[in-house]
């Protein structure tokens, strides 16, 4: 099993074309605002502004807040370069996630 550290590294270095940063730069944030919320009948999924340009990839755990005040979790399914879809893991008691929100990765706690 060396080898996925070996390809996570790669990857993490890895320039994704002219103008769009590398996942680990310097640049990249990992964080966004949300653009709009779709409901869905099993859950509902959050669409960010900011994809791979903003430091968002699938699969990475984030915070919504609005005001600094917890709102929900969420996990990025599915990204590009100017866009993501987030489907909401958890929600704060009656809190809803709205457009203007702030969306920003949560450190691993593990690592």
């Amino acid at each position: 099993m060396r080898l996925l550290p070996t390809v996570l590294a790669a990857s993490l270095f890895t320039v994704l074309g002219a103008g769009e940063l590398a996942l680990g730069s310097a640049g990249s944030q990992g964080r966004a605002s949300v653009a709009s919320i779709v409901a869905g009948r099993e859950s509902d999924l959050v669409k960010v502004q900011g994809g791979y340009a903003a430091g968002l990839r699938p699969g990475m755990v984030c915070a919504v807040t609005r005001s600094t005040e917890p709102v929900a979790q969420v996990i990025i399914v599915e990204a590009d370069a100017e866009r993501a879809i987030a489907l909401v893991l958890s929600l704060a008691p009656s809190a809803e996630i709205l457009s203007g929100d702030q969306v920003e990765a949560r450190a691993n706690s593990r690592i």
